[in-house]
This record gives C-alpha cells, sequence and structure tokens, in this order.
C-alpha cells in the first residue's frame, strides 16, 4: 500500500513538473505581482510588449521556485536594474570627462562636441527615471553623420528657444523625444530655409522671408508669413486667413474644444495689441 501511495505521489509530481515545464503557474510573494510565474524549475516574469509577443526574464532560479527563498517585487528589482544602469551611464560620462561649454554645448576630453539630451529609462504610474547622454554626430547621434566639432562654431553657437539654436552660419533644431530626439543641422532637414533672415518664434514656430515652419512638421504651406503670430508658449497659431494648432489649421468641428477655443481668445487678444502698436 505505500509502494502504491509512494508511487501515485511521484507519478502526480512528475505530471506536475512536465506540466509545468510547459504552462506556467502563478507565483504569489507578497506583492502580488501578477506576471510572477513559476516556469521551468524557476522563476520568470512573463509578460506580453506592446505588439503582441511575449517577453520572458528569469528573476529566480531553482530555490525560488521551490519556495526556499523568496522573489522580490518587481518594483524592486525594477528599481534596483535602472539605478544600476543610470549609475553605469554616469560613471561612463565622468570617465570621458564631459564638462559644460559657456555656449550650453559640452566637450569631453579627446575634444568632441556634444549636446546633451534628456533620455526616458523608463517611465510609468509606479516609476519615472531619466538619465542623459551626449550627441556627438548629428541625426540621433549615428558615427556615419557629420560630428558638431566638424561644423558648430562654439563662440557664437546660442540657443534661440527649445527647439531651435544657431551659430554665425547655420540654424539647428533639436526634436525632443522621450527618447532623446535627434539634433540636426535645420538646412539639411529643410532646404529651403534663408539662414540670414531665420526668426524662431517659439518652442513650437519659426519663420524667415518665405515660409512658417512647425518645429515638427516643416514648411506650413498654407500659413502667410507677413500676418503670422503665435503664442509665447503653446502651439497655436494664426495669420489673416487661418487658426493653427502646431502645423494643421483648426476647423470649425475643434472650436468646441475648451483649450482651442482658450487659444483664439489669447492669439485675438494678441492681434489686437499688435496692430494697436502700429498704429
Amino acid at each position: 500500500m505505500k509502494k502504491r501511495l509512494l508511487s501515485i505521489f511521484l507519478l502526480f509530481i512528475g505530471t506536475f513538473l512536465i506540466y509545468n515545464s510547459v504552462v506556467p503557474i502563478r507565483y504569489s510573494n507578497s506583492c502580488n505581482d501578477k506576471n510572477l510565474f513559476n516556469y521551468r524549475f524557476a522563476v520568470y516574469k512573463i509578460d506580453t510588449n506592446i505588439i503582441g509577443d511575449v517577453e520572458k526574464e528569469k528573476l529566480g532560479g531553482f530555490a525560488k521556485y521551490l519556495g526556499v527563498e523568496k522573489v522580490e517585487c518587481l518594483d524592486t528589482i525594477l528599481k534596483a536594474k535602472l539605478a544600476a544602469d543610470k549609475k553605469s551611464i554616469d560613471s561612463l560620462h565622468k570617465l570621458q570627462g564631459w564638462r559644460l561649454l559657456d555656449c550650453g554645448l559640452w566637450i569631453n576630453t579627446k575634444g568632441d562636441i556634444g549636446f546633451k539630451i534628456d533620455y526616458l529609462l523608463r517611465g510609468d504610474s509606479k516609476l519615472s527615471l531619466w538619465t542623459s547622454r551626449f550627441l556627438t554626430n548629428f541625426g540621433f547621434g549615428e558615427p556615419e553623420n557629420p560630428s558638431l566639432k566638424s561644423i558648430i562654431d562654439t563662440a557664437t553657437f546660442k540657443q534661440l528657444t527649445s527647439s531651435f539654436y544657431c551659430d554665425k552660419s547655420n540654424i539647428y533644431q533639436h526634436y525632443g523625444m522621450l527618447g532623446g530626439g535627434w539634433f540636426s543641422n535645420f538646412k539639411e532637414v529643410e532646404p529651403k530655409v534663408n539662414v540670414a533672415t531665420f526668426t524662431a518664434l517659439n518652442g513650437y514656430y519659426a519663420k524667415d522671408k518665405k515660409y512658417i515652419y512647425d518645429a515638427r512638421n516643416g514648411i506650413i504651406t498654407e500659413a502667410d508669413v507677413k500676418t503670422f503670430i503665435a503664442l509665447r508658449d503653446e502651439p497655436f497659431a494664426k495669420d489673416k486667413n487661418n487658426y493653427y494648432q502646431w502645423n494643421e489649421i483648426i476647423e470649425k468641428e475643434q472650436l468646441q474644444d475648451s483649450a482651442v477655443k482658450e487659444a483664439i481668445k489669447k492669439l485675438n487678444k494678441l492681434a489686437n495689441e499688435n496692430q494697436l502698436k502700429l498704429k
């Protein structure tokens, strides 16, 4: 009888182990993390990313699988990992000897000129952590692109707005993104730009003698240069013909939106003030 019970027990255990080598079984800890599973004689974080692929990350071995050791909360693990990543990045920057120049650019011990960008290591409702890196080449920093030091005149380089910069010869643009974005010679992005007459209106709009530029989408073909005005810190503007949000003409059906209504009110007030100045 004992042998029979032992056989049944071993069969049960064997079946369970085989089953668990194929099918994840929820692992419970003090944090009630929903993505932890006993799986293949270990503990895994199993999740589905935004494109539908299943991602598996091993968090503990057989001891944690058996419950002899506990798996830490995912937030604790993640915070420790991100802190280690940030420390490694900061250590690399220190080793490279980056220092700030008067113009706002950076230089390292090798003489490379860098544009400092902040990017998000991770951001969600529980944890946001930013760090920095230095673009030494235009674009996203690809080595095949021209280097900043080969083109930028640091003696005359200055920031115009949050999006636009200039030196004595060129206009530059930073297109910000959560991943840091890219830094470009604006002439390469918009070959029609007239550098001599270029004026940055705010962080969203700029103009030259012929065109109005939206910082993210380029030339606004419908915009009238002579009558175009923009709010100081918002992506709203107007000319004699239209109201704009970013590069798009604000249509009639958008006029009931509270943010749009408030922006149009401000634009009309600004236009009236400009007319009074001209009298």
